[in-house]
């Protein structure tokens, strides 16, 4: 992991624990290797990759919209 959080987390309940570490998981797998071949390129991330990106986030059930439709 690039950076792992919970170890930190000593007091919160093991639920919480358990659901930090599979958002951080989530972005060391499918989010951070993105951004960085995009940052190495200078290429802006096409937004059907970031869409593709949400639908992963989604099926994993991680994905929780900020902004009603």
């Amino acid at each position: 992991m690039v950076y792992d959080i919970t170890k930190f987390m000593g007091n919160h309940d093991s639920e919480t624990v358990t659901e930090v570490g599979r958002v951080e998981s989530f972005m060391d797998e499918a989010v951070i290797p993105r951004e960085r071949k995009a940052l190495a390129s200078d290429d802006v991330i096409p937004m059907s990759d970031i869409e593709a990106t949400w639908e992963l986030a989604k099926d994993r059930t991680l994905f929780a919209p900020q902004m009603p439709e």
